[in-house]
C-alpha cells in the first residue's frame, strides 16, 4: 500500500522480505513475550507463518495465544484483503492518471530496460 506514496519502495520491500525470511522459520515459543507480541502484531510474520502452520500440523498447544485466534487467521487474511482492495480502488480514483503514467515510464527507463509498453500508451 506504501507504494502509492512512496514511488521506489524496493528497499522497504527488502527489509518486510528479509524479516519474513529471518524470523518466520523458527518456532514463535523460542522469542521473549515482547518479540511474540511484535512478530504477531507489529510485524506480522508469526500471524502468517507460524499461527497457520500450527494449525495444520495439530498443535495448538504450542500457542502463546488462543487457538481461536490461530483458526480465525484465514478470515482475518480475508477481511484484510477486502481492505487492501479497497484502498488500493480510493487510492487508483484519486491519483493524477498523467503523472503516475510519466513516473512509471522513467523508472522503466532508469531500469535500464529498453522500449516499454507504457509507451504505448496515452
Amino acid at each position: 500500500m506504501l507504494t502509492f506514496r512512496i514511488v521506489r519502495a524496493h528497499a522497504l520491500f527488502a527489509l518486510v522480505n528479509d524479516v519474513n525470511n529471518s524470523f518466520g522459520s523458527y518456532p514463535l515459543h523460542i522469542f521473549s513475550d515482547l518479540a511474540r507480541f511484535v512478530l504477531t502484531v507489529g510485524v506480522p510474520v508469526a500471524f502468517i507463518a507460524y499461527l497457520p502452520a500450527t494449525v495444520l500440523l495439530g498443535r495448538t498447544g504450542e500457542l502463546s495465544v488462543h487457538p481461536a485466534l490461530a483458526y480465525g487467521v484465514p478470515l482475518v487474511g480475508a477481511a484484510m484483503f477486502g481492505v487492501a482492495f479497497l484502498f488500493w480502488r480510493s487510492q487508483i480514483i484519486l491519483a493524477k492518471p498523467d503523472q503516475a503514467l510519466s513516473e512509471l515510464r522513467s523508472l522503466t527507463r532508469s531500469g535500464g530496460q529498453g522500449r516499454s509498453e507504457l509507451d504505448d500508451v496515452a
